[in-house]
């Protein structure tokens, strides 16, 4: 959502299942979204201080 370049942060990225069913991993109902992006689409997950601030970091050096 994003669009922030994590290429060489793996760890920060994380797959979305747009239907909500984790079973349903049909290339069409995936979405690869940051941590924040993926934890603003389901509300209850959190994401650590730590990891949060390495993708604001990244973001504001990509001008996004």
């Amino acid at each position: 959502m994003c669009r922030v370049d994590l290429s060489n942060s793996h760890k920060l990225l994380q797959v979305h299942h747009k239907d909500s069913l984790k079973g349903n991993n049909d290339i069409n109902n995936l979405q690869a979204l940051c941590m924040l992006c993926h934890a603003k689409r389901h509300g209850h997950m959190r994401v650590s201080s730590k990891k949060k601030n390495k993708i604001e970091v990244l973001r504001k050096q990509q001008g996004l």
